[in-house]
């Protein structure tokens, strides 16, 4: 009985990793979906500013502004990449598991593409 209980626990263990896996790579089937879509969506017009200004007001929106292209740029990539390789490693036993590894799929093309140069 002790041996069936075990091969039942690796068994469901295994379940759950092949789920993250395909998780991980339906997010990096998105990301090169999402390269062969975007040069036909609207672009920017080139006259515009590749770097907006600030917006005018309250020093708060300056403040978050600013946080959220420091957050955005891409030095913090992977960052961010290692925190949710971290996070779904954490939480590969929870249901929701499949949504950080959906995110480490859809985020690891991208860094290893900026580390090689590709981009």
């Amino acid at each position: 009985m002790l041996n069936n209980d075990s091969s039942h626990i690796e068994r469901a263990t295994k379940v759950r990793t092949l789920k993250l896996l395909i998780a991980a790579a339906a997010g990096s089937l998105f990301y090169f979906l999402l390269q062969v879509v975007a040069p036909y969506l609207p672009q920017p017009s080139v006259l515009s500013s590749p770097f907006p200004a600030a917006p005018k007001g309250h020093p708060v929106f300056a403040f978050v502004f600013r946080l959220q292209h420091l957050l955005a740029s891409p030095f913090m990539q992977p960052i961010f990449l290692a925190y949710f390789v971290l996070l779904t490693v954490v939480r590969r036993s929870k249901p929701n598991a499949w949504v950080t590894a959906f995110l480490v799929g859809l985020g690891l093309p991208y860094v290893i593409f900026r580390l090689l140069g590709l981009i």
